[in-house]
């Protein structure tokens, strides 16, 4: 839909395709190396810090 109409920006995509591409595979490897447990505290404290901020802000 947006590439037919030409309103895809290559020049910004390509970066971010990287970037999300490194990112990706990172935090698959972190993820698996630092397991199942620590893995669900870490997303918990994520979360819980992004909740704050918004409700502060």
């Amino acid at each position: 839909m947006f590439l037919n109409k030409g309103l895809v920006n290559f020049a910004a995509a390509a970066p971010l395709l990287l970037g999300m591409a490194l990112g990706a595979h990172l935090g698959a490897k972190y993820a698996l190396k630092i397991g199942d447990a620590k893995l669900r505290i870490l997303f918990l404290i994520i979360v819980a810090l992004s909740s704050a901020k918004l409700l502060l802000t």
